[in-house]
């Protein structure tokens, strides 16, 4: 079987860590308390009347990303990551939009206490968005390269 080079065996682990660890810490505490998440979200004043439904639903989504990435095997974790880089894309269009529109408030990204929302904000998510793009690349490439030697004329 053919495998990735371990630099980018390393990247993939690195990338998976660093993802998966985001989402635990970022949906753990708005599980725990959702009364303080659905504040947050409805500060955003967008589609402020979803904000129970989301602020119930998307926290576990969050940790299931996160424990799929660390524990299960590569096809649901790809599944996961492409779940990541959606959700990654929402958080950063909300943050973008309120930003632009002149809110200040929490991002409400790590529940309680969580950093305002600005510029910074926005290129730490476009940096996670472009992390969870990454880890897709690699780990379809290695889906390809498995398929390519499983398909291969006298392979095996």
């Amino acid at each position: 079987m053919k495998q990735l080079p371990q630099i980018e065996r390393a990247i993939a682990i690195g990338l998976r860590l660093l993802i998966a660890y985001v989402f635990l810490a970022a949906g753990i505490p708005k599980f725990l308390d959702p009364a303080t998440f659905v504040e947050q979200i409805a500060n955003y004043d967008w589609m402020a009347s979803l904000s129970p439904v989301v602020a119930v639903t998307l926290p576990p989504i969050e940790i299931g990303v996160g424990v799929v990435l660390l524990l299960a095997p590569r096809t649901w974790r790809q599944a996961a990551t492409l779940v990541g880089f959606v959700l990654m894309c929402v958080f950063t269009c909300a943050v973008y939009q309120a930003y632009s529109r002149g809110i200040d408030t929490e991002c409400g990204c790590f529940g309680k206490g969580s950093e305002r929302i600005g510029l910074r904000k926005i290129a730490e998510n476009v940096c996670l968005t472009l992390s969870t793009v990454a880890l897709l690349a690699v780990e379809f490439r290695r889906r390809r390269l498995d398929r390519t030697v499983t398909a291969a004329p006298g392979a095996g």
